[in-house]
């Protein structure tokens, strides 16, 4: 039986994958359903992952460099890894991710005026709190 259990269990992991996190390790809910997600692999890269997403990035086409928050709005630093970087604004009511914005635009919009930016080392720190 305990033979059974084992086997059992070691076929679950092999099964989920590495890109899978069945034990909620890797992620941490900023605004339901986006979350920030460490790679496993870089350990300085974090993702933004839920809603729609696509691909290897996540909701993203890139990293996150910096990330600030409230309870509808999520302001990103995506950051280049070859692509564009930029500013932008996450509704997760609607689930839609904004177009780049300039630093101004981002910091005077009133859907996340006041929010706390942060690195996202920090803001992966204070969620896992």
């Amino acid at each position: 039986m305990r033979t059974t259990l084992v086997l059992f269990a070691l076929v679950f992991l092999l099964a989920s994958g590495c890109d899978s996190d069945p034990f909620g390790v890797r992620r941490a809910t900023v605004v339901a359903p986006y979350q920030l997600e460490r790679s496993e692999i870089e350990p300085f890269a974090y993702y933004l992952v839920g809603g729609a997403d696509s691909g290897g990035y996540g909701a993203l086409e890139s990293t996150v460099g910096k990330i600030g928050w409230n309870k509808q709005y999520i302001l990103v630093w995506q950051t280049s890894d070859g692509l564009k970087s930029g500013w932008r604004i996450v509704d997760s009511k609607a689930r839609k991710i904004g177009e780049y914005i300039s630093e101004d635009e981002a910091l005077s919009d009133p859907r996340v005026l006041g929010v706390n930016i942060l690195s996202a080392k920090d803001a992966w720190n204070k969620l896992k709190q």
